[in-house]
């Protein structure tokens, strides 16, 4: 009547899931605990560059490595991504902050 189907977790799917949870967790503690807004900036600035980086050399190598590069280029893209939706909800619940502390 029911089947329980149980499949392997592919590796790659495994270490991109966690790493997503570690930058969301590391960027959110980072934007609601650190006064300094460089501090703050650090993962994100550091992400968009190695993106950018990968993205230049996937284009610029020549063979098979440039799949490779691309796929880094696509995978720090995600964790600048969600370092991205950190600073939006940042920005969200300090804006609904403010807006109480006018009331």
């Amino acid at each position: 009547m029911f089947e329980a189907v149980f499949q392997v977790i592919d590796p790659t799917t495994l270490i991109l899931i966690f790493s997503v949870v570690a930058v969301l967790l590391c960027q959110i503690l980072l934007c609601f605990k650190v006064r300094s807004v460089i501090i703050r900036l650090l993962p994100l600035i550091l992400l968009l560059v190695l993106t950018a980086i990968f993205a230049y050399k996937s284009f610029t190598v020549n063979g098979w490595d440039g799949l490779g590069y691309l796929f880094l280029a696509f995978l720090t893209a995600i964790l600048f991504g969600v370092c991205a939706l950190c600073w939006a909800v940042f920005g969200i619940v300090r804006y609904i902050k403010h807006k109480r502390a006018q009331k």
